[in-house]
């Protein structure tokens, strides 16, 4: 299993004031409630499907989601990358992560779907999202 590299991770804690609403295909990967409502995902360079990748460059992920409960301890798993954010985040109010991405030179030629999900202490899915159709490039 090819893993993707987390090079940097930026958490910001402040409200967010409005959803600018951009073009990378997702979808919801949890039904019913969740506890934490992802609101947009945006992948660097990609509006459209299928979202193409350069292996060895590093691509930026930008989150923005709303928990309905108090979180205080976040992790986020990507194909077994674990990336903890320790911001306490209110419910209701709206949070940006931003993460940059290494795509590895070895990452295989082909057409795949990535899921992130979200958990705390308390729950193993608190929020998760899915980019279909992402294809590695040289």
């Amino acid at each position: 299993m090819y893993k993707l590299a987390v090079v940097l991770a930026l958490v910001s804690c402040a409200h967010v004031s409005h959803s600018q609403i951009r073009g990378t295909p997702w979808k919801n990967c949890v039904r019913g409630s969740n506890n934490l409502v992802i609101n947009n995902v945006e992948v660097e360079g990609c509006t459209a499907a299928p979202c193409v990748l350069t292996r060895g460059t590093i691509v930026s992920v930008t989150i923005t989601f709303t928990p309905e409960r108090q979180i205080s301890d976040l992790t986020n798993k990507l194909y077994g990358l674990l990336l903890r954010v320790t911001c306490p985040m209110s419910p209701g109010t709206q949070y940006v992560q931003v993460v940059s991405l290494f795509i590895p030179l070895d990452w295989p030629l082909m057409h795949a779907s990535i899921q992130w999900k979200m958990v705390d202490e308390s729950a193993p899915n608190v929020g998760c999202f899915e980019i279909p159709d992402m294809i590695a490039q040289t």
